[in-house]
């Protein structure tokens, strides 16, 4: 045997491993049974610390089911830590498993805690090698926790995400993208401002299984329960954020009416952040204006109202962008900076609005971008236009690239411009903004 052993000393050390390994390999623990999939995360400011709350998958293994995966069920856990470390120390003595967030889409949060450097918020992220730089940076108009509580509620595995509704926003709404990556990149720029999306919680009078019905199973953090999940998912219920099945007990009980069920709403706004702070909202025509000029943004629509001439009376009309194209330079006129836009907007009109439509007024293929109605459309988009530059100017937030404009084709002239202000950090108020602006209409 000894001799076997010699000559064959390969094949001895393959089988002693063999003969080590096959018993660990049998009885060690898979690796779906020590984490759970985070999907979205969101943190609101609590007296103590931040309470953090996770949209979680939790996998298995099937070793003793005999079949593995997941379900697809969605769970919101709800934990409370000192910091964002020891919150996800919390959630995963409730889970008992380590948190995965090579998944997670988006992290939501909280106004509170943007009024101070939300980046003391997001290092934890930043620093952990399970978070992608894609997830998605969300502002809660009210708590993270209802729009989390809220995405997990929706059903199946092709139940809307976060990120799909803010799919559209970088083609219709914002100017940047708004990922962590893209924040910290503009975090530590010569112009810290950017525009994130905000996100708010509705309700919605729809039932059946395709509404994104209320109400995700909720857990409690170990401080409150000493790691047990039960009160706080009696309390969530309690406070009518309980699971669907209560729900549909409670409409049951009402002689069918249905009770109105939480939906993710985007309102189309958006928080400008300066430095990592909140410094302003944009909504309205001043999202509008920031969508025109934004040179990314291709689509959209333009309002006009009053409208009078030989055929609308009082009338509002609503015309879609069929295409758009932005240009921007900037120069020094005396020592002033003047930053132009030159805009071309192909507009097709989609709607009409008055009380008597004339056959003239119906008509489809015509250009009614002509005389009064080109001028009243002008008239509107530079209004939207003036209302997010008077926006910047008093948030002190260059969300439109002034400075990185300046400071890369002019930075002599920038540069000295700059040392003549008493606050350079005021620059907006010093700079001429002209707009050439050339609306066409599309039959």
């Amino acid at each position: 045997m000894i001799k076997f052993m010699l000559k064959h000393k390969y094949l001895t050390a393959f089988i002693l491993i063999i003969i080590l390994f096959i018993p660990y390999s049998l009885y060690q623990v898979p690796e779906t049974d020590k984490l759970s999939v985070i999907t979205s995360v969101g943190l609101d400011k609590v007296e103590d610390g931040i309470q953090l709350s996770a949209n979680t998958i939790v996998p298995n293994s099937g070793t003793m089911s005999g079949s593995g995966g997941s379900d697809g069920t969605v769970k919101t856990i709800v934990v409370k830590g000192k910091n964002v470390g020891d919150a996800f120390s919390n959630l995963s003595l409730i889970l008992g498993r380590l948190p995965g967030l090579a998944h997670c889409d988006s992290i939501v949060i909280n106004k509170e805690l943007m009024q101070e450097d939300v980046t003391k918020y997001l290092d934890y992220f930043v620093r952990t090698n399970n978070l992608t730089s894609n997830a998605t940076l969300i502002v809660a108009e009210n708590t993270a926790k209802e729009i989390i509580e809220t995405t997990a509620s929706q059903k199946g595995l092709r139940a809307i995400t976060l990120s799909d509704v803010l799919l559209l926003n970088h083609e219709y709404v914002l100017t940047q993208k708004s990922n962590l990556d893209a924040f910290y990149a503009n975090y530590f720029s010569k112009a810290p401002s950017m525009v994130l999306p905000i996100l708010n919680v509705g309700e919605s009078n729809q039932s059946d299984d395709s509404s994104l019905a209320s109400g995700a199973t909720t857990g409690s953090s170990g401080a409150e329960s000493g790691g047990s999940g039960q009160s706080q998912n009696n309390q969530s219920q309690n406070s009518g954020q309980g699971s669907g099945q209560d729900e549909n007990k409670d409409s049951s009980q009402q002689g069918g009416q249905s009770t109105p069920s939480k939906i993710l709403k985007n309102e189309g706004k958006g928080a400008i952040v300066n430095k990592g702070k909140l410094v302003g909202i944009v909504e309205g025509e001043q999202m509008q204006g920031l969508s025109l000029l934004s040179k990314t943004v291709k689509k959209g629509n333009v309002q006009v109202n009053n409208i009078n001439d030989k055929i609308f009376n009082d009338a509002t009309l609503n015309f879609d962008i069929f295409n758009k194209s932005v240009k921007s330079y900037g120069y020094f006129a005396n020592g002033v900076p003047v930053f132009n836009y030159d805009i071309t907007l192909v507009l097709k009109l989609e709607e009409v609005v008055m009380d008597d439509y004339g056959v003239e007024a119906m008509t489809a293929v015509k250009n009614y971008m002509k005389g009064n109605i080109r001028e009243l459309t002008e008239s509107t988009i530079y209004e939207d236009i003036s209302a997010i530059i008077n926006k910047c100017k008093s948030t002190q937030s260059d969300i439109l690239g002034v400075y990185d404009y300046f400071y890369k084709f002019h930075t002599t002239e920038w540069n000295k411009f700059l040392d003549g202000l008493e606050d350079k950090e005021d620059y907006l108020n010093y700079v001429v903004f002209t707009c050439d602006l050339k609306p066409q209409g599309k039959i």
